[in-house]
């Protein structure tokens, strides 16, 4: 027995002298490391190992083999770094901090910027490791000592709560970031603020000033201050005496005085004072404060800079008096303000009517309350623009009818050939207009291109009560089909809109009316619907098991003038396209079940629209997803829309209201496109929900075609 002993003793000797030599190899390393714990830690401290070993010694997750391994020079950079981001809810157990705590420069030596980030910016991490971070800053070989600082700095900013200790070493450390975030503390003692408050450094001491229930001695210390940020911070403070607002209201920094402008405490003395400050900033601070005196406004209104006299006319207890000065200003931008005014009285508005600038003029002529005396004063312009309001407007004496129905622009009297209140000799005079479009709201309408399918609208589909309304006033059949190409057709109702993404930057939002009601496509063109009249697919997906009733593409613009020549058809412009998408939304998706106003989220793109995410990178036969508000299905995703316009980037920057628009003239030659481009909307199949908005846009060449590209017809009744 005492034999056998022997034996196995010395067979562990060997294994242990084998497992710390340097000569071993990776493969009998990894054979010891597998026989026993012990020889596995002894394996993990010797420098021969390479990743392989360490790969094999980690699985044993001892953290005296990870602790080994953190110190052996031999562990590949990867596997440190995965041993130091390795977090447990005891920090001794992470080989990172027993070494960050014992300093051990072999260790220092190998810290990334990464790892030293993570390891000062955890909120968990002891102040222990914090304070040996900032007196070993400068010898970490991967981050500068001021890199070292600006992490404890935030960590500092962050913590709930830190010990004297801490505070301390950072309030009398060389480096800035690190005494501003003591400065910042909220539980600051007196002490520090009393130290702090005469730093070198003017964040520091502006911080210092930004601290409540500061002591008075310190407050009128800081309002001398030479830097202008802690003399604003001071004049924000909550208990600042009424001898240091007055002090700092004749101070030599515009923005120390706006600040004493913004307080809610100001005196009428003070806001006297500093109103008709040389700052237009001190001066709008007080035109914009709920509490100015009528006095104050009148002194204001009189304000060399517009934007001060906008602002006091733009206050909603503006008086009479100074309303009719504000009226008669030299700023047009001032004169709009007033003509906008929901408050605006008859006298001033006939005052306004005779304004030579014409935003002031449209303004008034948009008014639901437009008066025929203002209006008649209005029509002495002879800007069209406004003439069509007028039309537009709610109440028009018959007076007023009767003169814009012989107006010379078209488009005025068409705006009166649409009004529901025509007495019979304007509608004789209308029906015999020099202009087809004015005479066609008059004649009977030519259904003879269609088979009618369904008189009045459907209430399951046309779920909104205000849009089941407008279809059905308009006495036209809501559901047809095309006896042509046998496609199905919606009517959609006159409106108004806003055109546009609030959120793409590169498109504008405008305000835009459709006085005409028009059929549209209740799906894309199908495969089936182009072949039937062109003789030929030319489709990418035209071989799958429901190609029939897949939507066309690879049809260019230029190819589709072609189908709508032969069919009587055209495609809608992009403001008809929009309209007829949002469906009564303003959101970025149009209308779903159960939600009826439309949605932001991108989540609940997939109810109405194939794109990138769940087409499966082809198209889907239309009507496969839920309609909007219109009835009107894949307005979004599945295929890009061709529409009538062409793409142009001036014509995005219109702000005004639009009536009826086609589009751009010309079509502007996009940058890699090399050649003038339509409208596309709607995004498809391949592409991100990004482009699958209601707002979103895209262009292209008319002779383009593409597997993404399709279309939908509409056609004026």
């Amino acid at each position: 027995m005492a034999k056998k002993n022997s034996e196995k003793t010395s067979v562990d000797s060997a294994a242990l002298a084998a497992a710390a030599d340097q000569e071993s190899t990776p493969n009998q390393l990894c054979a010891l490391a597998v026989q026993s714990p012990e020889l596995a830690r002894i394996v993990a401290a010797n420098p021969a190992i390479n990743a392989s070993v360490v790969k094999l010694l980690k699985k044993q997750k001892d953290p005296k083999i990870n602790r080994a391994l953190a110190a052996n020079p031999g562990t590949p950079m990867a596997d440190l770094l995965e041993l130091g981001e390795r977090y447990t809810s005891e920090f001794v157990q992470n080989p990172i901090f027993d070494l960050a705590l014992a300093a051990d420069p072999r260790f220092i030596a190998r810290f990334t910027e990464n790892i030293l980030k993570k390891i000062l910016t955890k909120k968990r991490t002891p102040e222990t490791i914090l304070l040996w971070s900032i007196s070993n800053a400068g010898k970490f070989e991967f981050a500068s000592k001021y890199e070292v600082y600006k992490w404890v700095a935030k960590t500092i900013a962050e913590r709930v709560s830190i010990s004297e200790t801490l505070a301390s070493t950072a309030a009398t450390n060389a480096d800035d970031n690190l005494r501003l975030a003591i400065a910042k503390r909220a539980d600051l003692s007196n002490k520090w603020i009393s130290i702090l408050s005469q730093d070198t450094n003017a964040n520091v001491r502006a911080a210092i000033a930004n601290q409540v229930n500061l002591a008075e001695e310190l407050i009128i210390k800081l309002a001398d201050d030479k830097y202008d940020q802690v003399r604003i911070a001071i004049a924000k403070q909550v208990s600042l005496s009424t001898m240091l607002a007055r002090k700092l209201a004749g101070d030599s920094s515009q923005y120390v005085r706006t600040a004493i402008a913004d307080r809610t405490d100001l005196s009428e003395e003070l806001a006297s004072k500093l109103a008709g400050d040389i700052s237009l900033w001190v001066n709008l601070a007080i035109a914009n404060r709920p509490d100015l005196s009528q006095a104050l406004a009148i002194k204001l209104a009189g304000d060399r800079e517009f934007s001060v006299r906008k602002a006091i006319a733009n206050r909603p207890d503006l008086s009479q008096a100074l309303a009719i000065k504000l009226a008669a200003d030299s700023s047009s931008f001032v004169r709009l303000v007033i003509a906008n005014r929901p408050d605006l009285s008859e006298e001033l508005a006939i005052k306004l009517a005779g304004d030579r600038e014409f935003s002031v003029l449209l303004a008034l002529a948009c008014r639901v309350d437009l008066s025929e005396a203002v209006a008649c004063k209005l029509l002495t312009d002879l800007n069209s623009e406004v003439a069509r309001e007028i039309g537009q407007a709610k109440r028009l004496s018959q007076k007023l009818v009767r003169y814009l129905s012989t107006h010379l622009d078209k488009n005025v009297r068409l705006s009166i050939a649409m009004r529901d209140d025509l007495p019979a000799y304007v509608i004789a005079r209308l029906s015999i207009d020099s202009d087809e479009q004015v005479r066609k709201v008059f004649a009977p309408t030519d259904l003879s291109w269609c088979e009618v399918l369904r008189q009045d609208p459907d209430p399951t589909v046309v779920t909104n009560p205000e849009l089941l309304i407008a279809i059905s006033n308009i006495g036209l059949p809501w559901c047809v089909r095309d006896s042509c190409t046998g496609i199905e057709m919606l009517l959609i109702p006159p409106g108004t809109f806003q055109m546009g993404d609030p959120q793409d930057y590169n498109y504008n939002l405008r305000q835009v009316k459709l006085t005409k009601a028009f059929y549209l496509g209740r799906y894309q063109v199908t495969q089936t619907q182009w072949q039937g009249k062109m003789g030929s697919n030319p489709s990418h997906f035209k071989d799958k098991f429901d190609s029939a009733s897949r939507p066309v593409e690879q049809v260019s613009w230029n190819d589709i003038a072609g189908f709508n020549t032969a069919t009587g058809l055209r495609l809608p412009t992009e403001a008809e396209w929009e309209y007829a998408c949002r469906g009564g939304t303003n959101t970025r998706v149009h209308s779903m079940p159960e939600y009826p106003n439309g949605t932001d989220l991108k989540r609940l793109i997939g109810n109405v629209a194939w794109f990138s995410d769940n087409s499966g990178k082809e198209t889907h036969a239309v009507g496969g997803k839920f309609a909007n508000a219109f009835g009107l299905y894949d307005m979004l995703g599945n295929v890009f829309e061709w529409c009538q316009d062409w793409s142009n980037d001036r014509y995005n920057s219109h702000f005004d209201c639009v009536i009826n628009p086609s589009g751009p003239q010309t079509g502007s030659i996009q940058k890699g496109r090399g050649k003038p481009c339509r409208v596309l909307r709607g995004g498809d199949w391949s592409l991100s929900y990004l482009y699958c908005l209601s707002g979103s846009r895209n262009s292209a060449g008319c002779d383009n075609r593409d597997k993404c590209i399709g279309f939908r017809v509409a056609r004026t009744p």
